[in-house]
């Protein structure tokens, strides 16, 4: 088809969009949560052997490690509840 003018991009509305963001931006903070859950105690293990074999700690040092991972893991997930809470909130408010 020459010489004809292609049809513009059709506007969209701004509140749309910034609803699309928030379901995406609410969608990618459940699923970190679980990342979360398991980095944490696999980081902790990690770092409990490390500590563990090359300065020839303990062994009870993976434990702590893994506890402390557990800890972390719970600590980040429970932010990003929070993040995703108060994220529905003023998306009811927009409503």
């Amino acid at each position: 088809m020459t010489g004809s003018n292609p049809e513009p991009t059709p506007k969209r509305s701004k509140k749309a969009t910034d609803g699309t963001r928030k379901q995406w931006q609410a969608a990618s903070l459940a699923l970190a949560i679980p990342g979360y859950l398991l980095a944490g105690p696999l980081v902790g293990y990690a770092l409990g052997w490390c500590l563990d074999d090359y300065f020839g700690l303990p062994s009870w040092t993976m434990i702590v490690g893994v506890l402390l991972g557990i800890a972390g893991g719970l600590r980040e997930s429970y932010i990003a509840i929070k993040r995703l809470s108060k994220l529905n909130e003023t998306e009811r408010d927009d409503r």
